[in-house]
């Protein structure tokens, strides 16, 4: 009796066993902060051994250091931590005891992956890469165990840093710390803008369209299309016509604005989610 109570007393002592699909990854980089999740149940000795590292601080000071442009991002090399030794960048963190964990998975945008050397399927360690795009010629052929669970617009803010003809980065981009955590709770959910507001209030706003040439201001006609003049005010409101261009012009009779596919830099995948059929 004393001893199986003991043991009973003992096992209520124990932590309990944390499931590694409540928990995400935060990267703190240079270029931006972006989340990570799992899937642990396609790879999970890749998961805890990257989980392991991220702990000890083992990402922490290393770069991202080698990317083709909304493609792919390479990082978790330690020998990235040193700026003067470019010539060893891809080299290290591989071989740490990881069996390849081939799954179904496909190897689309957002996806993260142990990066193994080349002949070498079980070498996997500490180097990863992230899809930018998706790269379904490879997959079959390595480890998917995470993928981006918010801000992929860092990571593709990332891919396009430039590189040399060994597709290095010459420019750093640090992480400077990986943080293990639990999911928090999604938060509730938000009205987009421009939805509450009457007609009789939507009257109220106009169109201030900077340009190169001078400002216009449009006035809007609620009465008429009100679907049409919240999805517009809507789009103005998060920034989606920054940066875009008069895309076509009949002269003297009209001019055509508004095509996302003209501006600088893509959208946000938080923005994006605006860009809806009306």
């Amino acid at each position: 009796m004393t001893a199986l109570a003991f043991s009973l007393f003992a096992l209520l002592l124990l932590p309990p066993q944390e499931n590694p699909k409540d928990l995400q990854a935060v990267f703190e980089t240079s270029a931006g902060t972006f989340v990570v999740q799992f899937y642990s149940d396609q790879a999970p000795n890749h998961v805890q051994k990257f989980l392991q590292l991220a702990r000890d601080g083992y990402f922490n000071g290393t770069s991202f250091h080698s990317m083709v442009s909304r493609a792919v991002v390479q990082g978790g090399d330690p020998e990235t931590r040193n700026p003067n030794a470019r010539d060893k960048y891809g080299s290290g963190g591989y071989n740490m005891g990881l069996k390849r964990e081939i799954s179904d998975l496909p190897l689309k945008r957002g996806t993260i992956v142990a990066f193994t050397l080349p002949g070498m399927p079980d070498s996997a360690g500490s180097q990863f890469f992230i899809c930018v795009g998706d790269q379904f010629q490879l997959n079959g052929q390595f480890t998917a165990f995470a993928y981006v669970a918010d801000g992929m617009d860092i990571v593709e803010r990332i891919s396009a840093t430039p590189t040399d003809d060994k597709r290095i980065a010459s420019e750093r981009v640090e992480i400077q710390t990986v943080t293990v955590r639990k999911i928090p709770p999604p938060p509730p959910p938000v009205l987009p803008p421009f939805t509450t507001e009457t007609i009789e209030e939507l009257k109220n706003f106009h169109l201030a369209i900077e340009t190169s040439m001078g400002n216009i201001v449009v006035e809007m006609l609620p009465d008429k299309a009100p679907n049409h003049v919240r999805h517009i005010l809507r789009l103005a409101s998060v920034g989606a016509f920054d940066q875009t261009a008069v895309h076509r012009v009949a002269r003297g009779f009209v001019l055509q604005v508004g095509d996302l596919n003209t501006r600088k830099e893509p959208l946000t995948e938080k923005v994006n989610t605006f860009v809806v059929p009306i």
